[in-house]
Formats: structure tokens, C-alpha cells, sequence
């Protein structure tokens, strides 16, 4: 608490003293959390493996090239996946709808029907003349999902060309969120690590769970004048206590409403 003496300037009066605008005027920022972008499905990482033509990519997300070469698949809350995987070997691989027409059965469309992955994905690379007549279509009805660990499993089958494409490293991406380590701001990125994503939040600033920055405390406080009347040239003791700031980086100031030119910064004046 801080206490300071001031004298009376008029005969009988009631001392206010503004705080903010109005009461003590404290100088600190608070700045909005950043929000992360909502989409309209779930991500689906990690690669595919086969012996015939090595990894596929499923999402740019794995590496971290979304930046500057952005593709994925995905499924949305109906269990339709849309999107590109990439492979080293055969490119593109699409499970968008409109590529999928023609496939050697229904249904085409790629969907997650309860735990059960249906339908097709094609290499777009099949309509290219050096594809040897293969139609690009890898079927997907081995796979299945758990929704206990987000992970696919089981084997989709792409002819000769693809052979067996093994699941068992894909999965549904985690939501990006926010915790806490001590004071530290932790993220749980799309690949469902949990990694360093600021610095330590140094007082008065704290971490709070939910959150990607530091924040400050809601500011408190109290201000007393005493007495409330006064006669001329008799004195008033104004006190004051201040909480959830900083008063050496962020110091309070107090404004007398009655004379603007009487107004005092730091923990205590006269």
C-alpha cells in the first residue's frame, strides 16, 4: 500500500482520485490471444509404406512444408477423405471425388464408414503413356481405424504397380492446443508432439492452459481518501494499493479530478 499527504484547495470537498480513465491510471498491455484457423475436416498424417514404390506422403504436415508446398488428405465429419498424398515414385495420389469416377467397383468415393475405410485412391500419374495401362486405382477396403489411438491399420491393395500399401503409420492429425510446463507455453502440434512454443512467461505475466502467449493478471485494486471533508489548509491522506501489475516496468500513476496538475507516479508521493 501506498500513502500520500496532499493539502486541500477548496473549503469543504470530496476528493476523487480517477483510476484508468476515471480512477488510477495503470500503464500495462494485455494483448488477445491468437487464434488457430478451424477447418472444415481432421488431417489424416504420417505415410504409407510399400515395397514396390517406397513412402507415400499423406500431408505436408510431416515435414513441415505446408509453406511452401502445401497438400494433405483429410476427412471430413461425414468420414469423406478429399486430398493429395505424394509419392517420390508415382506423384500425386488423390482421393478427391471427381478423380475417383471409373473405379473397377462401387463405391468409388474414399469414406470412413464407422471403423471401416471404403472406396478408392488413384495415382494421377496412371493417365501419363509410360503408366503401361494401369489405371491408377488402389483399393482401400483392408483398412481399418481405431478411434482409440486415431491410427489406421491394415493394407490397401494398388495391383502390381502399388502391391500392398501398409496403414499402420498413418493416422487421424491431433488438434494443435496449448499447455503448460511450469510457466512455459507448450504446444501439441499436428503430429501430437508436445514442444517448447515460448519463452518461460516472466512476471507479471503467467501461462494459462488454452492459451499460445503469455497473459497478464486482471488488475485490482483500492483507494481510500481520509478524511473526506475537509476544511482549507487542512490536509487528506490519499492511499492506494495495486495488484496483478508491475510497478517498476508498469508504473501506477494517481490524477487528482479536481486539478489536473496535481498528479503523482510510483509507489508513493507527496
Amino acid at each position: 500500500m501506498s500513502i500520500i499527504t496532499i493539502r486541500s484547495k477548496v473549503f469543504i470537498g470530496i476528493i476523487s482520485i480517477t483510476i484508468a480513465s476515471v480512477m488510477i491510471v495503470l500503464l500495462f498491455s494485455i494483448f488477445p490471444g491468437s487464434r488457430v484457423l478451424s477447418q472444415t475436416g481432421s488431417s489424416i498424417i504420417g505415410y504409407m509404406w510399400s515395397d514396390n514404390i517406397g513412402w507415400i506422403d499423406m500431408n505436408c504436415l510431416n515435414a513441415s512444408t505446408c509453406g511452401t508446398n502445401s497438400f494433405g488428405m483429410s476427412v471430413d465429419s461425414a468420414g469423406n477423405l478429399s486430398g493429395y498424398a505424394w509419392s517420390d515414385n508415382i506423384g500425386w495420389v488423390s482421393a478427391n471425388a471427381t478423380d475417383l469416377t471409373g473405379c473397377p467397383s462401387s463405391p468409388c468415393t474414399a469414406t470412413l464408414t464407422g471403423t471401416t475405410l471404403v472406396g478408392w485412391f488413384k495415382a494421377l500419374a496412371s493417365s501419363d503413356a509410360q503408366a503401361g495401362g494401369w489405371d491408377g486405382f488402389i483399393s482401400l477396403s483392408g483398412v481399418t481405424y481405431n478411434s482409440g489411438t486415431n491410427y489406421f491399420s491394415g493394407y490397401a491393395w494398388g495391383d502390381s504397380n502399388v502391391g500392398w500399401a501398409d496403414f499402420s503409420r498413418v493416422r487421424e492429425a491431433c488438434p494443435i492446443s496449448y499447455s503448460c510446463s511450469g510457466n512455459q507455453v507448450m504446444q501439441t502440434t499436428a503430429t501430437c508432439q508436445t514442444v517448447v512454443y515460448s519463452s518461460v512467461c516472466s512476471y507479471p505475466t503467467f501461462c494459462s492452459t488454452g492459451s499460445n502467449i503469455c497473459l497478464y493478471p486482471q488488475p485490482a485494486g483500492t483507494i481510500t481518501v481520509s478524511p473526506k471533508l475537509v476544511a482549507p489548509g487542512k490536509t487528506v491522506t490519499v492511499s492506494w494499493s495495486i495488484s496483478g501489475v508491475s510497478t517498476t516496468s508498469n508504473p501506477c500513476t494517481v490524477v487528482s479530478s479536481v486539478n489536473a496538475l496535481d498528479s503523482w507516479t510510483g509507489a508513493s508521493s507527496t
